[in-house]
């Protein structure tokens, strides 16, 4: 069993991101989850639990879909987005060419990559923290509404983990993510939780204040 401690929602709500309601996801013609309602608001800290293959990466790749008019984000433990044949910064400014040399170069910096020889540095050469922590950077730099993580801090050291909360914190946008870090999630401001349970969509109560 999985307890995490809610955060209040705000009273005034932000604009709807997703909508899904009486839904039923299938893969390969399996029932995964009958029955379910979702919805994601601008601003949500959503958190989706359930045992290994009942079904949260296909609920998320359901959702990826359900909107695109909005800019979604996905985001795995092995961080795709980023090009390994690029440079560190190389890397945020495709991801961001809008913005500018000094405030990328300080969104680096915020994620611990100080020096210019740092930055130079092809990102096939960063280990798994590292590059975790130039994914973020890339994505929390830039104008996305909906951030989607599945098991965003598997195997990461806390220095990483650390700098994704720090970033997280200040992120605006929505952001739904399948994980059974409580520490994680408790940093981030969970507002609303799911577990994934023989076939059912069930929503997960806050726990007491301790």
């Amino acid at each position: 069993t999985v307890y995490i401690r809610l955060r209040p929602d705000v009273a005034a709500k932000k604009r709807t991101l997703i909508r899904v309601g009486d839904a039923s996801l299938n893969v390969f013609g399996r029932e995964l989850i009958s029955n379910f309602s979702l919805t994601v608001n601008f601003g949500d800290r959503i958190v989706i639990v359930g045992r290994n293959g009942c079904g949260k990466t296909a609920l998320i790749k359901f959702l990826l879909d359900k909107n695109p008019n909005i800019k979604t984000v996905y985001m795995s433990q092995n961080y795709e987005i980023v090009d390994t044949n690029l440079t560190l910064f190389e890397n945020i400014q495709k991801f961001n060419p809008s913005i500018s040399y000094e405030i990328l170069r300080e969104q680096l910096g915020s994620f611990l990559f100080f020096t210019d020889e740092e930055i130079r540095r092809k990102a096939s050469v960063l280990s798994g923290g590292e590059i975790a922590r130039l994914a973020f950077s890339m994505v929390t730099a830039s104008q996305v509404d909906l951030l989607i993580l599945d098991e965003p801090t598997n195997n990461l050291d806390v220095e990483t983990v650390d700098a994704i909360v720090a970033s997280l914190t200040e992120f605006p946008g929505g952001i739904l993510v399948v994980s059974h870090n409580i520490d994680f999630l408790q940093s981030i401001g969970v507002n609303q939780a799911y577990a994934i349970h023989d076939k059912n969509f069930v929503v997960m109560q806050s726990t007491p204040q301790q």
